[in-house]
């Protein structure tokens, strides 16, 4: 896993431009005509091949690479006639671009006799675009003119002295822990060959075409013979002695991790450089994004410059090896790409595949870094549009690998968009919210459900991104820069699914009930499965809407209902393909309460009634009140059948109380009559008795 930072000049590209001016011209061209009887013209628009061996050969310990162009040129211009006389064409020169540092530039014949070398006559854009390209036009002699035939061998040698650490010419580079050369080949196609040969030890990596690795003995050789195309063939090779740098270690307060600082020999301004940044940084990243520093393992900062002829500033590089991150940085004392890098820690495709995300907030937090800690800040990427050159949606922003050709203007835009769209966000939200989105998103944390202990497992995307940013940093911005940076129109549709969801969720949220959510919902919405999620919220809407209505009919006769309901709409969950079927429980528990409270409130109702006489004698010995108790006791405690019950015999008690009344009093009139008369008689007999 590698994460860049990219470079602003791109001076991968410069070099490979000035690879493209090696080319051969024939020039001095001359011609006499002499009396031959006539014959068929025969003309060549090259007239000159030149078969080319150019050989680099490296001594790191000296600094310097020598360079050997052996040239083996014929002049395939043949005479023709014109009339009665003959037309030759010879050449007494040709033309070589050679880097503007070489020194020492000497050309000979085969046979050992010097000839000359002199700056070649070139045009004002001739000069400008070879300035660019970091070589100069030369003019090789050769001895005597060439004609028709002929064949020359000549050899051109130079030395490329290595320059020092943070000069401008990047691809000279040598020492005796790195080297990088960006070989020029010359001759025509197929007739090309380029050599690299570099002490054994050394480990070789390219960028471009790459080269046939040869080892014998002491020296490792790189050859590219028959180049087809000498114009547009380009490699960098990349040298790199490990054994050679200068490492040191040192330790980041509160941190038992090994950290290692490998420099070239002799560079201690950038030994101590990225030293006293480590320690400072580190700290203060842990402090920044709310998240102690995530390596288990050790970290080594190299100096390099292969990320410049790449193109960039500096790699991370995660898995460099087993439990060892790495990261390759430039010479430059460049305290913004240290800062990068190190949020790379952080911010990698084991955070999110998405390159915009991670290259965004690693730049964002390195700049806000330099600026709290006062030592400057990273490159601020010149400004774009959403129609600049190179545009992209950001979530289609694809990584590059090392030695990779990527489009400049995609990179540069990439780079510039991510880095504006996450610093607006940060600027809008502060810092400590800031931190907070980052937390939620690096612990997988629902948004919507920030308590739920059963965080995601889902790899971080833009989604998520939107979701922390907004949710839980407060952001009101988020979703339009998302909408013109980040995706594109079917991102945008879900983003307008997303928000219209969000406002079911709200409303849900708002409901004048105090019932948990069940988590089946926010893991819905933090999965923007948007479909599944309105089914299932609408019908959680209807159980809390019915569940208000029972709590509201239940509290008017002193009931509070029993919290089946409640638990089964709390702990609702299923599948994601059967959304509809999540809360059946709960509606179905929630209907048989609902049912239940109907007749209890009848039967409450009708208990509470003012009575007569006749139905008052009626419900002499049924304890009504009592009875009532037990109803609401079997609804409080969710035996509905049980409530059911009680409260229909309660109702038949009562319905039936005046028929029941009226026959005992009837009979009670009896009884009276009957006893009256019987009193008549025994007062008669009575009387009959005493006379």
């Amino acid at each position: 896993m590698v994460n860049w930072r990219r470079n602003a000049a791109h001076l991968g590209s410069m070099a490979r431009t000035g690879a493209k001016f090696i080319v051969v011209l024939c020039l001095c061209v001359g011609a006499f005509v002499i009396d031959v009887p006539p014959a068929a013209a025969q003309f060549d628009d090259d007239g000159l091949r030149v078969e080319a061996l150019t050989t680099y050969t490296v001594d790191p310990q000296g600094g310097f690479v020598d360079v050997e162009l052996d040239l083996k040129v014929r002049n395939e211009t043949a005479n023709r006639t014109i009339g009665n006389a003959i037309e030759q064409t010879y050449f007494s020169a040709v033309f070589e671009y050679i880097p503007v540092e070489a020194i020492d530039i000497q050309a000979e014949l085969g046979d050992g006799t010097p000839v000359a070398v002199k700056p070649g006559d070139l045009t004002e854009a001739e000069l400008i675009d070879a300035a660019e390209s970091g070589v100069n036009g030369w003019m090789v002699d050769l001895g005597t003119n060439l004609y028709f035939g002929q064949t020359r061998a000549i050899t051109v040698s130079y030395r490329l002295p290595g320059s020092r650490p943070r000069s401008e010419q990047i691809w000279s580079r040598v020492n005796p822990a790195f080297t990088a050369i960006v070989p020029l080949p010359s001759g025509d196609p197929g007739l090309s060959n380029v050599r690299v040969e570099i002490p054994a030890e050394f480990d070789i990596d390219f960028i471009g075409e790459g080269m046939e690795i040869v080892r014998d003995g002491p020296t490792t050789m790189l050859e590219a013979t028959e180049i087809a195309d000498p114009l547009d063939w380009f490699t960098i090779v990349l040298a790199s002695s490990e054994a050679e740098l200068v490492r040191s270690e040192l330790s980041v307060e509160g941190l038992d991790n090994k950290f290692t600082v490998a420099a070239w020999p002799g560079d201690e301004e950038w030994k101590e450089f990225v030293e006293l940044g480590l320690s400072d940084a580190i700290p203060q990243l842990e402090k920044a994004t709310g998240i102690k520093w995530p390596l288990a393992g050790s970290l080594e900062v190299v100096e390099t410059v292969a990320p410049y002829l790449a193109g960039y500033d500096g790699e991370f590089i995660a898995a460099h090896e087993p439990d060892k991150a790495r990261i390759n940085v430039g010479d430059a004392i460049d305290i913004g790409t240290l800062f990068h890098e190190l949020g790379h820690a952080w911010f990698n495709q084991d955070f999110s595949d998405e390159r915009w995300l991670t290259e965004g907030l690693a730049e964002a937090f390195a700049i806000r870094l330099g600026r709290q800690m006062d030592v400057g800040s990273a490159v601020e990427f010149d400004p774009v549009v959403r129609t600049s050159p190179g545009n992209v949606a950001l979530n289609a922003w694809d990584h590059v690998g090392f030695g990779a050709d990527p489009d400049p203007e995609n990179e540069h835009y990439g780079y510039s968009a991510s880095y504006s769209v996450i610093s607006t966000i940060a600027d809008e939200i502060g810092d400590e919210s800031m931190a907070e989105a980052v937390v939620t998103m690096w612990d997988r944390i629902n948004p919507y459900d920030p308590d739920a202990d059963n965080p995601s497992d889902n790899d971080i995307d833009w989604r998520d991104a939107l979701d922390a940013f907004e949710i839980v940093g407060g952001s009101e911005q988020a979703s339009l820069l998302f909408d013109r940076w980040v995706v594109s129109v079917p991102g945008a549709e879900e983003i307008e699914a997303r928000d219209e969801s969000v406002a079911a969720y709200d409303e849900l949220l708002a409901a004048d009930i105090d019932w948990d959510t069940p988590h089946y919902l926010p893991e819905l919405l933090a999965d923007w499965s948007f479909e599944e999620f309105d089914v299932a919220v609408d019908d959680a809407a209807e159980v809390l809407d019915g569940a208000i209505e029972v709590e509201v009919d239940a509290s008017a006769i002193g009931l509070k209902p029993n919290e089946d309901v409640e638990q089964a709409y709390e702990n609702a969950t299923g599948s994601r393909s059967k959304p509809e079927a999540v809360f059946d429980d709960a509606k179905q528990i929630l209907a048989r309460q609902s049912e239940a409270l109907d007749t209890v409130v009848e039967a409450v109702n009708a208990s509470a009634e003012t009575r007569g006489i006749t139905e008052s004698v009626g419900l002499v010995g049924f304890d009504l009140d009592q009875e009532v108790d037990q109803v609401k006791d079997a609804f409080e405690q969710g035996d509905y059948e049980i409530a059911v019950d009680e409260a229909e015999e309660v109702m038949e008690q009562i319905d039936g109380a005046s028929g029941v009344g009226t026959r005992r009093l009837v009979t009670a009139s009896l009884v009276m009559l009957g006893l009256m008369g019987l009193a008549v008689v025994g007062l008669r007999l009575r009387r009959l008795s005493m006379a």
